[in-house]
Parts: C-alpha cells; structure tokens; sequence
C-alpha cells in the first residue's frame, strides 16, 4: 500500500475561490470538481480509499480525478511508497504484447508502478490492448505539441485520458480512429485560432489550450471567436483569456453560434461593451500589443458598417 500526501494551496477553505472555480469549469471533469469540493471539506483527514466510498468511485478513478486537479496547480500530491511494488503477473500474452508495445511508444522501460497502471488500465477500465495503444500513442502525441516536443506524457495522465475514453464508449478501433480524426481536426483548428488570437509559436499553458478546446467543442468558428476577441480587446485592451470566454460561454447559453445570430441578439451596447462581456474583469490591464490594436480598430470599423 501507499501513503498519500495531500496539501492544499494557502488559504484553502470551503469557500472555491474564482481561480479554482475557473479551473475546474475549464477542465470540465465532474469527477475532479466533485472530488476537490469533498478535499475542501476533508483535507485534514484525506485518503483515497476514503474518498472513493464517499464519491462512490473507485479508487483508479479518484486517483485519475486526483492526478487532474494537481495538473490545474489544484492540489499538490504525491505517491509516497512503503513498499516496492510487486510486478504485475505477465502469463497473459495479450498483456505481454501490450507492454512491450507501451514501452516501445514510451522510449523506456516501465517502472513496477507504471508496469501496475497499466495493468489497471487494461483489467479494470476494460479497454482492448489495441485501443490501449491507440490510447498511449494519442496521449505521447498530445504531451508532445503541448510542450514543443519535451515531455512525454506519465502514466498517471494515460490512465486519466483512459477513464475520459471509456465514459465517450472509445472502446474499439473504429471509434478510436474516428476520435482521433476529430482530435487532430480540432488541432489545426487550434493552431488557426492561435494566429486569430495574435499568439507566436510559442507553447501554449495548458489551461488556454483547454479554453479553446472548449469553444470550438461548443460549435464556434473562427469568425465567432474573432468577434469574441475583438470584443474584449475593446472593453479590456488585451487578450484576457477569462474575461473572452465569459463572452463565448454566454453566446453557448443563449445558443448563439453564429455570427448572423450573434450580431442580432448580442449587439454591442453604446461604448462598445458586450451584453454578454458584462462589467470588465479585473486583472485586464496593461498597454495593448500591434495586434490588440488592430482588434480594436477591426470592431470599430465593423460598427461603422452596422450604423451602430
């Protein structure tokens, strides 16, 4: 067995504060949000076999829950060891082939721990050996374009990615080839949002790339994103990811996803603020970049086409 050390950030408390808030909406994992709302309530006395019976989950699910909220920075976490871990029994062929496959994609040889999860991944979350390595080589792909190639994904975020697979029902090769397919669609379409936003090759934190994930998960283009951001550059004079996605998630609400329905139901008020922006957020200062410039004088000369 294994001792879990857990410590929240300074000042945690019952209440969530904005930024946790924000995190978890931007996540979107139930699981996670649910599990840092009971550590709130419960840091002091925290186990995960405990928390997997409150939650009623089970503990590779609370643990993946865990890994995700101390990725967002919700957390800090460990896995103290007391003992080696045992290597898991390899008389099943399939699972053999599986490892060697994994160890291949990975460019290393599992540890017993990594050896364990994926053990745990192919026993418990029941997805096929070949979807599984369909599975580690989307996710060594992924970490890759995250980090400009220099960082390979761990095995505690694989087991993550596989829980998300079998909740969607990934669980053939069809269904797995068709995913990717849309995965690497909304890559470029990340790449073409990033030059829309002004953004360089620079890597992205992985919140903003899962805060345009989202938008274009919710059904918006390039266009509608653009008015999103001209719309905040305006009101806040830079690129401000928090306040931009207030716009688009208010757009999501009211089921405006296109610019001839954006532009008749959330028409700027006088002074160039968004209905849906409302009051400026705080944080939104500072001089605007050539490209804030040029998004302001887009939407200025927009609304001297509309008459506005």
């Amino acid at each position: 067995m294994a001792m879990n050390k857990l410590r929240l950030p300074e000042g945690g408390g019952i209440t969530i504060s904005g930024d946790a808030a924000d995190k978890l909406i931007a996540g979107a994992d139930g699981r996670a949000a649910l599990l840092y709302i009971y550590i709130l309530r419960n840091s002091e006395d925290f186990s995960i076999s405990a928390a997997a019976s409150a939650l009623k989950m089970t503990e590779g699910e609370t643990e993946a829950a865990l890994m995700s909220l101390n990725s967002a920075g919700l957390v800090q976490w460990s896995r103290v060891p007391q003992v080696e871990f045992p290597e898991p029994k390899l008389a099943d062929p399939e699972f053999k082939m599986l490892l060697g496959d994994t160890q291949r994609r990975l460019g290393k040889t599992l540890s017993p721990s990594e050896m364990t999860i994926l053990k745990r991944i192919y026993t418990d979350i029941m997805l096929p050996p070949e979807v599984i390595s369909i599975l580690v080589s989307h996710c060594v792909d992924r970490e890759k374009v995250r980090t400009s190639g220099n960082r390979l994904p761990t095995m505690k975020q694989i087991e993550a990615e596989g829980y998300i697979w079998s909740e969607k029902g990934i669980n053939t090769l069809d269904a797995a080839t068709e995913y990717l397919c849309r995965c690497s669609a909304a890559r470029e379409k990340s790449s073409e949002v990033k030059k829309l936003l002004g953004i360089s090759a620079q890597t992205l934190k992985d919140t903003e790339q899962d805060y345009i994930e989202n938008w274009l998960g919710m059904g918006f283009g390039l266009d509608e994103i653009g008015e999103a951001y001209d719309r905040t550059v305006l009101n806040t004079g830079k690129l401000h990811w928090n306040y931009m996605n207030k716009i688009l998630l208010s757009w999501h609400e009211k089921g405006l996803h296109t610019m001839k329905d954006i532009i008749e139901k959330d028409k700027p008020a006088k002074g160039g603020r968004s209905a849906a922006a409302k009051p400026a957020a705080t944080g939104a200062t500072g001089a605007a970049g050539e490209h804030e410039k040029a998004a302001v004088q887009r939407l200025q000369m927009l609304k001297k086409t509309r008459g506005e």
